[in-house]
């Protein structure tokens, strides 16, 4: 099950989701997201805990904190202490806002880690569940050779030395694209569309039966940017 850790979301898109660890406490960095979901647990605040999903990511607008502004110290200590007890993977607060310094204080008694965004709620949900329903995307590795023709992805499968690099070869001196060989990643986006990719280590080498392996890119001409592509996306109805 693919999975990714709150350290390791803050290092690869912390600059793109304008993120700041407001706090950090024992394992809070390394616990684990597991889905794709976002919630916001506005009824959560208010003590309301039936069906709340405790395991995705929970993202804190405005209205939250405000609410979380007109509570007692008291109030505020049981709201939080309420919340955070349920285990939750990560906070995030919109507008670059602080919360009050009680909230904080909880999430570090349970080990969860509170980010600021200076993105506003729509803007951070919106590219947060594009980035992680491209990484929960279900996906299979395949045996075959992959080529972009005319943005059509041709996928040839079958059993080794039956010429599946050798038809691919042919389309690439036509002008088309290899998108990846041997090894094929198939990844499913969206309800209609799934993305082939190669491996980054293979790159753009193909091995040709006879010949040995070859560098696309070097035999072509690396002006020549239509003869290779990293992805290749189909769509169908």
């Amino acid at each position: 099950m693919q999975k990714i850790t709150v350290q390791s979301l803050i290092e690869k898109r912390g600059k793109e989701f304008e993120l700041t660890l407001l706090n950090e406490s024992n394992n809070s960095l390394k616990k684990t997201i597991n889905n794709a979901e976002i919630f916001r647990p506005g009824l959560a605040l208010t003590g309301f805990h039936k069906r709340f999903a405790s395991k995705r990511i929970q993202v804190l607008g405005e209205t939250e904190i405000a609410f979380l502004e007109t509570l007692s110290q008291d109030r505020l200590s049981q709201a939080s202490d309420q919340l955070f007890k349920l285990d939750l993977p990560l906070v995030i607060i919109t507008k670059g806002i602080t919360p009050p310094n009680l909230f904080i204080t909880m999430a570090e008694k349970y080990n969860t880690s509170i980010l600021s965004s200076k993105l506003s709620t729509t803007e951070l949900i919106n590219r947060l569940s594009a980035y992680l329903d491209h990484l929960f995307a279900p996906s299979i590795n395949v045996h075959g050779t992959l080529v972009d023709v005319y943005g059509v992805g041709l996928l040839y499968t079958g059993k080794s030395g039956i010429g599946k690099s050798e038809i691919a070869l042919d389309l690439i001196e036509r002008g088309h694209r290899l998108v990846a060989d041997d090894v094929v990643k198939i990844t499913r986006t969206a309800s209609d569309v799934i993305i082939g990719t190669g491996s980054e280590m293979l790159g753009h080498h193909m091995e040709i039966r006879g010949i040995g392996i070859i560098d696309i890119e070097e035999l072509f001409g690396r002006s020549e940017e239509r003869r290779v592509g990293k992805e290749c996306r189909s769509r169908w109805s």
